[in-house]
């Protein structure tokens, strides 16, 4: 009664590694224990468990898997167990659900991971298999099961019938989607829920292959939402790729109380590859709740500068006076058309004072006279102001950190969270707050109030604003997990609970009634907000643009929902001269439709320099574009990119800060973006320094243009001849000088 094989039965394509025999394969796990906060108070049960009566059933379609008089230490037939899987649901695809029934007096059930599948090598050869990951902005990753998975970490398994386990591992694919870590969901780390694995020819991630391959799609299809974590473990020596999704029951590991899935989990096959799987994501994931309030170009709400923000820029004036911010942004808006945002660390009297070592944790409305001056000046110019304020840390080193502590965020064995270290109950460094309580929240609200009272800012960056705050580690090296708050003084809910993301939405939904007027939705910016808060946030910064294996499925979903903005957009190398990394995230940024970011603070003698001068002119290209043409690269739906063919060289950065330092692009980046009016554009850039030639190929059929006698028009940087579809496909054999970017447009006659 665990899952032996999964099929797509048009391809005749397998995903799970064959089960030594059938008792051995799995299907769910529960984490049980008697205590939550002792360690060794946890055990393990999983449909491999041999006690009780198991049975196969049928309701119309359903089919129905029932563990019934399930033994606990010391108490017999405790637990019942049924899964119910419906081949087709009410989204058409196959829909999957589990309910526990607790009789247990001692037991709670800390959490459920369903369903848990054991998957194998896609065919013969793995080098074509892709993992396609929810961390950040989505993630895909090349030959999961040859990535490095040994000796770094210590985890607890709680998957065996018994006693917790140790088991090593290392996260080779560098987005913690391994156990202990896991991808939690809603959170910064886990901002959309789902992933896939999929078939596809070739190393790059992003543009499509000649054929589509065969895919697994695994989604929870939550609306509300609930918590819950994705683990993706690679076993390189079993030949196994284990996908798992933690559900957390409201009861908090309560004696006795069960455990009913309130939605899907999603589980059907596809063809083609991580832009199919986001598509198919898409269509339920417009429909919830956080796009109520319709697509961006839609919303009357947001202020028009800030869906068409050409790049954003970030300055830090701890050591200066902030009126320097003045000549600051004089550097780039003399330079960069459109609108500019600007991200201001820094700004707050209190991170001025000599000796202060951090940012203003927690923060304050107390700017140096003169600040409402700079902020209206660089408004007048197009240069909206965005003050970082932090929404969830209080430095042990500030006034009132005593006062705050009763307010702090506790782990389920009564620590602080803690950015830093706990000590004898104190924090060197700065305590979570626990954002469920009415004091924290009521001091953020305050100090945003008193933002927008006294300096006139047109928008708020919240710092740690994402979401959710919660990890999927249960227990590392003796810390607990980071997340959960489980202080009982505080009132509510204790633990992971739908109860903590209802706490985060119901603060931001108080700082914008409070901020924003009858007509004009106050813009607040979150830190890699996940999905859920579109609808409250409509612009966000994101991770990292440049990532081994980016692929951008949640700009697929949302961004005609949300615009985002770039972690960093350096204008030259920061310590490996020629190193080609500002010009791949310049040019990477502007085909996924980012706002170009962020910027850091220049001076002016510094634009002399060849190298800044050279990577200032393609951030100008890129601004253009975004200006000229906002429809599509800044209100526009993403739909699945050209294919480009040809001796197209690769390019590595050796100054990506995380993993061994290296991210690999292509030289020609291609995008596919269909305006609000159902016009169609593509963008295409050179992130090299010299020539490329390449073909470029586009699907007029998937486009819905098919045999209407569509053109491929350049209109930028300048018109040209156009090119005729054949054979339902635009084949067009080009070249692109360095740094270069061009805009086609299709036309249909009329």
């Amino acid at each position: 009664m665990g899952v032996v094989s999964l099929a797509h039965r048009p391809s005749g394509t397998r995903f799970l590694k064959a089960p030594e025999s059938a008792s051995a394969a799995l299907l769910w796990k529960l984490e049980l224990t008697t205590d939550l906060a002792d360690d060794d108070a946890f055990f393990g049960l999983t449909n491999r468990n041999r006690t009780g009566v198991r049975s196969v059933g049928r309701e119309g379609d359903d089919l129905l898997l029932s563990w019934d008089k399930i033994d606990l230490p010391d108490e017999p037939d405790a637990l019942d167990v049924q899964v119910r899987i419906t081949p087709r649901g009410r989204h058409g695809l196959g829909e999957w659900r589990i309910r526990v029934v607790n009789r247990s007096k001692r037991v709670g059930i800390y959490r459920v991971i369903f369903p848990v599948l054991e998957l194998g090598r896609i065919g013969a050869d793995g080098g074509d298999d892709w993992l396609l990951a929810p961390p950040a902005e989505g993630r895909a990753v090349r030959d999961p099961l040859s990535g490095a998975n040994s000796g770094s970490m210590k985890y607890w398994d709680l998957a065996t019938d018994g006693a917790p386990v140790v088991r090593k591992v290392s996260d080779g694919y560098g987005f913690g989607s391994l156990r202990p870590h896991g991808l939690p969901y809603p959170t910064a780390r886990g901002q959309v829920q789902f992933c896939a694995y999929y078939e596809k020819a070739g190393r790059d991630a992003y543009h499509p292959a000649a054929e589509k391959g065969a895919g697994l799609y695994l989604a929870t299809y939550d609306g509300a939402p609930h918590p819950k974590v994705f683990f993706l473990s690679p076993d390189r020596a079993r030949g196994v790729l284990t996908c798992e999704v933690a559900h957390y029951p409201e009861s908090s590991a309560a004696p006795g109380a069960g455990y009913e899935q309130p939605y899907p989990v999603i589980l059907d096959g596809f063809l083609g590859d991580w832009y199919d799987a986001a598509s198919l994501y898409r269509s339920w994931a417009v429909r919830q709740r956080w796009c109520a309030k319709g697509p961006l170009h839609a919303r009357g709400d947001v202020p028009e500068w800030l869906k068409n923000v050409t790049a954003v820029l970030r300055f830090d004036t701890r050591r200066y006076d902030n009126k320097a911010a003045i000549s600051l942004a004089a550097a780039y808006r003399d330079t960069l058309p459109g609108a500019l945002l600007v991200q201001w660390y820094s700004w707050a009297e209190v991170e001025k004072t000599k000796g202060r070592s951090t940012y203003a944790f927690p923060p304050v409305a107390e700017a140096a006279e003169g600040f409402r001056e700079i902020v209206e000046k660089l408004a007048s110019q197009r240069v909206y102001v965005m003050p970082y304020v932090n929404a969830r840390l209080w430095a042990a080193r500030r006034d009132g950190y005593e006062e705050a502590l009763p307010y702090a965020a506790r782990s389920r064995n009564g620590e602080r969270h803690s950015y830093g270290v706990v000590k004898d109950d104190k924090v060197s460094g700065a305590a979570y707050m626990c954002v469920q309580t009415p004091f924290w929240q009521d001091y953020v609200l305050g100090v945003c109030r008193d933002m927008k009272r006294k300096y006139s800012v047109p928008a708020l960056y919240l710092d740690q604003q994402t979401g959710a705050h919660f990890g999927g580690c249960l227990a590392l090296g003796g810390a607990q997990e980071s997340g959960g708050c489980f202080d009982p003084a505080h009132g509510h809910p204790l633990g992971v609970t739908r109860a903590m993301i209802e706490a985060e939405h119901a603060r931001v939904q108080a700082i914008l009634d409070t901020l924003s007027s009858k007509d004009t939705l106050f813009p607040l910016c979150g830190e890699g907000t996940d999905e859920t808060m579109i609808g409250l946030t409509p612009v966000k910064l994101i991770h990292y643009e440049i990532w081994p294996g980016y692929v951008p499925i949640f700009g697929r979903v949302y961004h005609d929902y949300i615009t985002s903005f770039g972690r960093t957009a350096p204008l030259a190398p920061q310590k490996i001269a020629g190193d080609p990394g500002p010009a791949m995230s310049i040019g990477w940024q502007l085909v996924l439709g980012n706002q170009i970011g962020r910027l850091w603070q220049i001076s002016p003698k510094r634009l002399a320099e060849p190298v800044v001068a050279t990577h200032l002119e393609y951030v100008r290209k890129a601004c253009e574009v975004r200006d000229r043409f906002s429809q599509y690269l800044c209100l526009g739906e993403m739909q699945r990119p050209p294919r480009i063919s040809g001796d197209v060289p690769e390019l590595t950065t050796h100054e990506f800060r995380r993993l061994d330092g290296t991210v690999t692009l292509p030289s020609i980046l291609a995008g596919t973006w269909r305006a609000p009016d159902g016009r169609v554009a593509v963008v295409v850039t050179n992130i090299s320094r010299r020539n490329i030639a390449f073909t470029l190929q586009l699907d007029v059929a998937e486009l819905g243009l098919a045999g209407a006698g569509a053109s491929l028009v350049p209109r930028y940087p300048r018109a040209g001849q156009s090119i005729q579809e054949r054979d339902k496909m635009f084949r067009h054999e080009t070249s692109l000088d360095g740094l270069a970017v061009r805009l086609y447009e299709i036309v249909v006659p009329e």
